[in-house]
């Protein structure tokens, strides 16, 4: 030890010299032009840190410690220069900052007595794809990297949560390696992904290490030394956290989704904690996995998708990835379940699968044939391009070379199953959580952390602590508590602090869609308490009607066809002194007072008035055509779209506090736009959307029409009146780069400013009358 010590002193030393005397790169921040570079592969990374002494330091620290699990004080964050060079040979520099990345030291390595390790890192200027936050990582840390590339890539492709992921040159502080380029699960990986920004959960690995810390680091390994039972003892004291608590200040609504979504996940693992190893199961921590049937809510549709989901980490041998303390989960308030997030799977498509991972659901058969469907009609074509365009070479023929490996795996893993010991599968289906439970969890903590309270939540902003003797009081936490509440990281006076879940009188899980439901031809229509509908099948209208400001209701799934749909606001015209209940979200995410979620649409007509949401109305992910809409006295906005495909012939709004009309990542035509009285803007068009308008007609707006963030809109004529500002375009958001706007006849009257346009985009007018 003392020997290689030595080595990495003096490589330390001579490092620096040599960094001394040569200047770090230095280049103008590549501006996040119009034409921007997300159809170009990536060349290589290029990773400057500034305190280069101390970043080595840091490394030779961690490489020499006599230690397995890296402590997190070799974890902190240095200031770096990130440049980027695209196939094109345009380089674009980024400032951000790096940490080293990983628990163990397979995360670090000498290469040509340099120092090369795995990196997380923050972009705080420009993008990378949309991506400001992501990993380089070392290519034996991922399984076969190949593999992990194709199946994040193809989880994608089937709807699953999964990070963009590349293979790609790599050079930090002048160390070139081939490495792992993996997104982190935040905001624009969701949006990406067609999901709206939602809280995202992982296992909390807090106490997993404390007993086996003291390990040290050397030839024997984990079991041999004896580190598996202390792991297990961190496992039985392992909960889950949020780790994107920040979404808790955006509204007064997002801490009760966040608490209530964490409240039911640490209720899932607790139920895993207490199963995996008892009186009847004998398995290693990482050979069991959390209850599909929990995740899914008993809801049969979600079920499927998780058995399939987790049937295909098992055909893939990413089995890693299933294990408790390496999931990551997103609370689909839609939906209402937790959605898997892909995340360091480990996957080996070449290898046979061995076992199949407990406990299974009832309906798993249903899953083997979905799954079996699911990889029966993959686009290899598409599938293929994308992996290719991720940096792995690969010819069609290997790509479907792969498929059917899976399907041959798949096959494998059935048969396991159906040769499995059908009692203990069965013993495996348990789904009840009880209070007893806690007992086993409550002692594995105390074990690792005598000095801990524990908290419930009580109601809104009120919680219950306790300490370890079980002597209980209630308090309150301000937000920035509460932040660290979710995330796991609340210390005060030097006693940390635990969440375990609501104070309910049963420890069921408890769903946030408390709505009534009616199936409307193949689609399914929500609604809250304050609701009511009417559906006149001669006139073929289904009528809504909003009995108290702030009622919420949604159609969702299916198909909707030559159908009138009326939202009547505000139905007993109650006076409004103060904002809604549920502004601007409710429990389960909605923004207004009429949704239509994940569905088709086909010639319908919608209508909407006195709204009192955040929207009148608002379309997600739904593709298809509407003959008309029109909308009249909005609260805020009058139509938002997001995520979606849609042709629309005729939009009417009139008297909308906010935007008229908002749309977001997606395609759009419209035919005619007639829109009045918009508080803010008539039209905005923002996060990389694609609009084509034929005629519109603006009238007493604050600004016109706004192409933002990456969009391109492009309409046939407009007509303005009474503006504030006719037009805009501009970059807001750091995910995002410049927006075009093209306009062939264009007539504005009576404005204050003509254009309004940023250094990162572009407006042409062709006519002006």
């Amino acid at each position: 030890m003392n020997k290689k010590i030595a080595v990495l002193f003096f490589i330390f030393i001579s490092s620096s010299i040599a960094s001394a005397e040569k200047p770090f790169f230095s280049q103008p921040f590549c501006e996040k032009d119009l034409y921007q570079n997300d159809n170009l592969q990536i060349k290589s990374i290029d990773v400057k840190i500034k305190k280069y002494r101390k970043w080595t330091e840091n490394g030779i620290r961690i490489i020499t410690g006599n230690f397995r699990w890296i402590p997190d004080k070799y974890k902190k964050r240095f200031k770096a220069d990130i440049i980027v060079e695209y196939e094109n040979s345009l380089k674009c520099s980024f400032q951000g900052s790096v940490r080293h990345n990983g628990d163990q030291k397979d995360h670090i390595k000498l290469i040509d007595n340099s120092i090369i390790q795995s990196l997380d890192i923050h972009l705080k200027t420009g993008h990378i794809y949309g991506i400001t936050k992501f990993k380089l990582l070392l290519n034996n840390t991922r399984g076969v990297f190949e593999d992990e590339i194709f199946l994040t890539t193809m989880l994608r492709k089937l709807n699953y949560l999964a990070p963009r992921t590349m293979y790609l040159n790599a050079k930090i502080n002048n160390v070139s390696a081939k490495m792992i380029f993996q997104e982190k699960a935040v905001k624009e990986m969701l949006e990406y992904n067609l999901r709206r920004e939602g809280p995202i959960y992982e296992g909390d690995e807090r106490f997993l290490f404390s007993l086996a810390k003291d390990i040290p680091d050397n030839n024997l390994s984990n079991w041999s030394i004896g580190m598996v039972p202390l792991l297990e003892s961190g496992v039985n004291a392992m909960l889950a956290k949020q780790v994107n608590t920040k979404l808790i200040f955006m509204n007064e609504m997002n801490p009760n989704i966040s608490f209530n979504a964490l409240s039911n996940l640490n209720l899932i693992y607790l139920l895993y904690s207490n199963m995996y190893k008892n009186e009847k199961n004998n398995f290693f921590y990482s050979d069991y996995t959390l209850s599909n049937e929990l995740l899914g809510f008993y809801q049969p549709d979600k079920i499927l998708k998780l058995d399939a989901y987790n049937l295909l980490m098992n055909s893939a041998n990413a089995s890693h990835g299933l294990a408790a303390n390496n999931r990551k989960y997103y609370w689909n308030s839609f939906g209402s379940y937790f959605e898997p997030v892909n995340y360091d799977s480990n996957a080996n498509f070449s290898k046979k699968p061995s076992m199949i991972y407990l406990p299974l659901s009832r309906t798993i058969e249903d899953g083997f044939i979905y799954l079996e469907n699911l990889l029966g009609d993959i686009d290899i074509v598409s599938l293929n391009a994308e992996i290719n365009f991720s940096g792995i070479k690969e010819n069609i023929n290997t790509t479907e070379l792969k498929i059917n490996l899976l399907q041959k795996n798949l096959k494998l893993v059935k048969k396991l199953f159906q040769n499995h010991d059908q009692d203990l599968i069965t013993y495996n289906n348990k789904t009840e959580i009880n209070e007893s439970m806690w007992t086993k969890y409550l002692s594995a903590l105390n074990k690792i952390n005598t000095d801990i309270m524990t908290v419930r939540q009580i109601k809104k902003k009120e919680f219950e602590v306790c300490d370890k003797s079980l002597n209980c009081k209630n308090t309150s936490f301000n937000t920035e508590e509460m932040e660290m509440i979710l995330d796991g990281s609340l210390v005060l006076k030097g006693i940390d602090y635990q969440y375990l879940g609501n104070k309910i009188s049963k420890n069921n899980l408890t769903s946030n869609l408390n709505y009534n439901h009616f199936k409307f031809g193949n689609s399914h229509f929500y609604y809250d308490s304050k609701i009511d509908y009417l559906y006149n099948e001669e006139k073929n209208e289904f009528n809504v009607y909003q009995m108290e400001p702030g009622a919420r209701a949604f159609f969702i799934k299916g198909k909707l066809k030559d159908v009138t749909i009326n939202l009547y606001g505000n139905h007993k015209n109650e006076k409004l002194n103060n904002t809604p209940k549920n502004f601007p979200v409710d429990i389960n995410s909605l923004t207004a007072c009429l949704s239509f979620i994940d569905m088709e649409v086909e010639n319908i007509n919608l209508n909407a008035t006195n709204s009192t949401c955040e929207d009148s109305i608002n379309l997600i992910n739904v593709k298809g055509k509407i003959d008309e809409v029109n909308i009249r006295n909005s609260f805020l906005d009058g139509l938002d779209i997001d995520f979606s495909n849609i042709e629309i012939h005729s939009v009417m709004i009139d008297n909308a506090k906010n935007d008229c009309l908002d749309v977001s990542a997606g395609s759009y035509k419209f035919d005619i736009l007639n829109l009045s009285n918009c508080g803010d803007k008539g039209v905005s068009v923002g996060e990389k959307s694609n609009v084509i308008i034929k005629k519109a007609k603006i009238n007493s707006s604050s600004i016109g029409i706004a192409s933002k963030d990456s969009s391109i809109t492009e309409l046939s004529e407009l007509k303005l009146k009474d503006m504030q500002t006719c037009v805009s375009a501009y970059n807001k958001k750091q995910e995002y780069s410049g927006a075009f706007l093209k306009v062939n006849t264009f007539e504005c009257r009576d404005f204050v400013k003509k254009l309004d346009v940023d250094k990162y985009s572009k407006i042409f007018i062709d006519e002006e009358l």
